[in-house]
């Protein structure tokens, strides 16, 4: 019999525990502040809950996942049939444009509870001129280059420009004029006044035209409304031969560059001798492909005789100065050869001389 009585009581103490366990029912799990002035600095909201058990409460824990926004929270336990109030503050000085933040709750009786603030801030102009410093009619924009950055041509690379509204009507964006190996996705659509957006841009690599510092434009139109407010954005890229998946055999076989010199000397020159050369040759087994000859000096011009150059076979690189090097105390600029070679894809050739006066 006793036996038998102390199996009951095992059994009951879990339903009764379960019974006098506090419970915390929250009002509400959002609140929204709406479009409000940044010059608000720090806004304000409160979480309610009530402890419908039968036992006090405590709240262990209040954390957000940003820290622009914090939760204050009781540090003594709540009685049965009291409420629990939770603070949560956010600062939104220098955080134009909608905001979306979350606050994590632990309390007592084993259970969490997580709760939602969201807004726009209208930004300052101040903090508008920090962050999103270029005018484009009445909208702003945070830069006029995207750079890319550096990969090997066949990937794909991302970038973006971010718009933000200070008109007094919804924006939609549009980028007009992309070169054929960019795309442009506009995330939102259309953009509510004090909000941001952004202008998502993806480089298809291998569709680039060239290897090295791969330059690209378009144009902006932050506003479709007003298409005479525009703005260009340049796009700048270093584009590199993947040579990784090459065998052991193809690497063997490979081009191999040798130049005749690694520096194009004019000496002192006058304007009836404004050109020299200098020989390429390929001592590999398969054909060299110049991917690129290019000085960005306005004062010469490169020529190469051929783009292909087989086996045992030579090209000439020549350069030609333009008049206006005889206004110059010197000369000092720089070739970029790119080539298939998987040794020296990369070869900079120093043009250098002096007028003579």
């Amino acid at each position: 019999m006793k036996r038998i009585l102390l199996s009951m009581l095992a059994a009951v103490a879990p339903v009764a525990a379960l019974v006098a366990a506090p419970r915390v029912v929250w009002l509400e799990s959002e609140h929204n502040f709406g479009a409000f002035s940044e010059d608000l600095g720090h806004v304000q909201c409160t979480f309610m809950g009530v402890n419908t058990g039968d036992t006090p409460v405590v709240v262990i824990s209040a954390r957000a996942n940003c820290g622009c926004t914090v939760p204050t929270y009781p540090r003594e336990a709540v009685a049965p049939g009291d409420t629990i109030k939770i603070g949560v503050d956010f600062n939104a000085v220098g955080r134009p444009g909608r905001f979306s933040k979350k606050v994590y709750i632990d309390t007592g009786d084993g259970t969490k509870a997580q709760f939602t603030i969201r807004g726009v801030v209208v930004g300052t102009a101040a903090t508008l001129a920090g962050r999103f410093p270029i005018a484009v009619g009445d909208a702003r924009i945070n830069k006029d280059i995207v750079p890319f950055g550096q990969t090997n041509k066949g990937r794909v690379l991302s970038g973006a420009v971010n718009i933000y509204n200070s008109t007094d009507h919804p924006i939609t964006p549009e980028a007009v004029d992309l070169p054929p190996y960019i795309k442009a996705k506009m995330h939102p659509a259309t953009i509510p006044v004090g909000d941001q957006g952004t202008l998502s841009l993806t480089a298809l690599t291998d569709m680039a035209p060239d290897y090295g510092t791969v330059t690209g434009r378009f144009r902006l139109i932050p506003d479709k409304e007003h298409p005479a407010d525009t703005v260009g954005i340049r796009t700048v890229m270093i584009l590199n031969e993947d040579f990784s998946k090459l065998t052991e055999e193809q690497l063997e076989k490979a081009p191999r560059i040798k130049l005749s010199a690694d520096k194009i000397d004019f000496d002192s020159f006058d304007a009836s001798h404004l050109s020299r050369s200098i020989t390429l040759t390929n001592e590999g087994k398969e054909p060299l492909l110049i991917r690129r000859a290019e000085c960005g000096s306005e004062l010469m011009k490169v020529d190469v005789s051929t783009m292909k150059v087989k086996p045992g076979k030579s090209a000439t690189i020549k350069v030609t100065l333009s008049p206006g090097c005889m206004d110059k105390d010197m000369i000092d600029e720089r070739i970029l050869l790119i080539v298939n070679d998987p040794k020296s894809s990369k070869n900079i050739i120093r043009v250098v001389g002096i007028p003579s006066k």
